[in-house]
């Protein structure tokens, strides 16, 4: 009997997998499709926006979503955005030492830490971030009106900030080479499709599939955006599914941005390499439907027009992602309060690059040390599971 099974073969499912094989515990992966779900975008933002107005909610609001936009709104109302960025800095500092050290292991996937940039559509905003940032702060630099290095947005922008600390990387190189490694190193992967748990009681005893059922001492579900599953077992993730799109374009030298962008009214973020770049848009509010809708990608990059110099789509791409928020932006990881051998390694909405390499080696520390969440304060203060 294995001592885990991931669900799910995304981001935090693979780097789940890569802290079993550095624990000398033995891992195999399910997944419902070999089609590998990750974001080609390659900046890490660990600057938090969780301002209500930059999500793009559906005209018809169901009962779920109704109660989920409740809880988003007293989130803002309490006012803990200095507490989460603190920790957004944390553990986005973890995941990029862990970036910078895992290449050692399975190759250069170009991580660089390197600025990248917050760029502001808005006078007002960009002000009150500006009047906020101390003389020699260490995570933000005022830039002003330099657009050098935005590629072909233009100088209809409003103000930039550089975010010091941020990072970037080849995601595609980063998920191929983990595959690999993971592969090399004994792990299976298994194309099923979980539909539910048995169980014990007191522990998760095996994975229902539509295929077949696995069995392992413990389980991790990193499918970020099937709460069903957990339900199943009287597990209440407040999760709202929702779609990102990522469009990719050839572009001159002189179009393509230098440096990672984050948009902060858009909530749009920007990445270039080898003169290809790849935007990618707001999330889409309870959609989990992965169609590409050309008007709706028409609309969002409509709204980049009045700050863009002339450019054209040279040889296109569009793509549809799924992704799952929750309510308080905090992500969920660690053990489940009803069944101890099941963790969870989820909700990461736009974040799961940023937060999947530290916070999936909180959660495996958790089975190989056999502990507890109360044992681990990380989890205690960023998990959603307490909130």
């Amino acid at each position: 009997m294995r001592d885990v099974i991931v669900i799910g073969s995304g981001i935090s499912g693979l780097f789940n997998a890569y802290w079993c094989v550095k624990n000398k515990l033995s891992v195999a992966i399910v997944s419902r499709s070999q089609n590998l779900d990750f974001s080609h975008i390659g900046v890490l933002n660990s600057y938090l926006i969780n301002d209500f107005k930059q999500l793009s909610t559906p005209e018809i609001l169901d009962k779920n979503l109704l109660s989920w936009l409740l809880k988003f709104g007293l989130n803002q109302a309490n006012k803990t955005d200095k507490k989460l960025q603190i920790l957004y800095h944390k553990f986005a500092a973890s995941s990029f030492e862990i970036l910078r050290s895992i290449q050692d292991d399975i190759g250069d996937f170009s991580f660089k830490q390197s600025g990248n940039l917050l760029v502001f559509t808005d006078s007002s905003e960009y002000d009150k971030v500006a009047k906020s940032i101390k003389v020699g702060d260490r995570w933000l630099e005022i830039l002003g009106a330099d657009v050098r290095n935005c590629g072909f947005l233009n100088k209809s922008i409003k103000g930039v900030i550089r975010l010091r600390k941020n990072a970037r990387l080849n995601t595609p190189a980063l998920v191929q080479m983990l595959r690999e490694y993971l592969v090399q190193n004994g792990v299976d992967f298994f194309v099923d499709e979980a539909i539910n748990y048995e169980n014990n009681g007191t522990d998760v005893t095996k994975l229902v599939c539509k295929n077949a059922t696995y069995e392992a001492k413990n389980f991790i579900q990193a499918t970020g955006t099937n709460k069903e599953l957990a339900s199943k077992l009287g597990t209440n993730l407040e999760l709202i599914p929702a779609k990102v799109y990522e469009i990719s374009f050839d572009a001159s030298d002189e179009l393509t941005p230098k440096e990672g962008i984050l948009i902060n009214e858009l909530l749009t973020q920007i990445s270039a390499k080898d003169n290809r770049v790849v935007i990618q848009t707001k999330p889409q509010l309870n959609s989990s439907d992965l169609s590409v809708n050309m008007h709706q990608i028409n609309t969002l990059l409509a709204k980049l027009k009045p700050f863009s110099s002339y450019f054209e789509l040279k040889n296109p791409t569009f793509l549809a992602r799924k992704i799952a928020i929750t309510p308080h932006f905090y992500p969920y990881f660690g053990r489940s309060d009803k069944f101890e051998n099941l963790c969870f390694c989820a909700g990461f909405g736009i974040n799961e690059m940023l937060f999947a390499p530290s916070l999936s080696k909180i959660a495996i520390s958790l089975i190989k040390d056999n502990k507890g969440n109360e044992d681990s304060d990380d989890v205690l203060l960023f998990s959603g599971l307490f909130a």
